[in-house]
């Protein structure tokens, strides 16, 4: 399925306590599992509603029904808070890798890279050095994500990410469009990007096996 991010503060919620295994249906995770604040609250308030007016007038059914909707709502909320599900490990791992590269952090950024990643026709050990170089040159300050859209099936995903940077070197903002393969390990485990390909960079095609060049 295809998972389109409006991206802005944090959404996801902390701590989970339980990992969803990647072999857990997508759907069924996404709508059972994760926090969906609106289709809460259109539980909520009609549930309030019809439990106050079962008790103005003295209406049983009305009660039991409103209080049942609600402790529905609450038991599926806190299901939603303790337990982290594949996709909301991949969007923290993408959140990770841009936090990172803010942070000129080299070794946290390999951390989610595959041992067979690639980068066009680059190995791990040259994408690294080739990640060393740029984020040296390119002096980024900071990171914000426009968009995340994820294609998730099973333990294989496809992540399309923009990402708007400021750079100290360039003294000009810098768009850029992703595509990210990603494949978790079992048990589960942790997501980890298998191919990297810089699509765009300020709305111009950017040739494959590049990484940031020269705006």
């Amino acid at each position: 399925m295809m998972n389109v991010i409006p991206y802005g503060p944090n959404p996801l919620p902390e701590p989970a306590f339980f990992r969803l295994s990647a072999s857990f249906p997508s759907s069924l995770a996404y709508w059972i599992f994760e926090p969906h604040w609106l289709y809460a609250a259109g539980l909520i308030l009609p549930a309030l509603a019809i439990g106050w007016r079962g008790m103005i007038t003295h209406n049983r059914k009305m009660q039991w029904t409103g209080l049942g909707v609600l402790l529905l709502t609450a038991a599926w909320l806190l299901a939603a808070w303790l337990v982290i599900t594949p996709r909301e490990r991949l969007i923290r791992a993408n959140e990770a890798i841009v936090a990172a590269a803010t942070h000129h952090n080299v070794a946290a950024i390999m951390h989610f890279l595959a041992p067979q990643v690639m980068l066009g026709n680059l190995m791990r050990p040259q994408i690294e050095e080739l990640i060393t170089e740029r984020v040296q040159e390119a002096d980024l300050t900071s990171n914000d994500i426009r968009y995340l859209g994820i294609h998730l099936r099973g333990r294989s995903a496809i992540v399309r990410l923009n990402v708007l940077s400021y750079s100290g070197e360039y003294g000009t903002p810098l768009l850029t469009y992703w595509r990210l393969s990603w494949r978790d390990h079992k048990r589960p485990g942790n997501w980890q990007v298998t191919h990297i390909r810089l699509l765009q960079l300020n709305h111009h095609s950017v040739p494959r096996g590049e990484l940031i060049p020269h705006p």
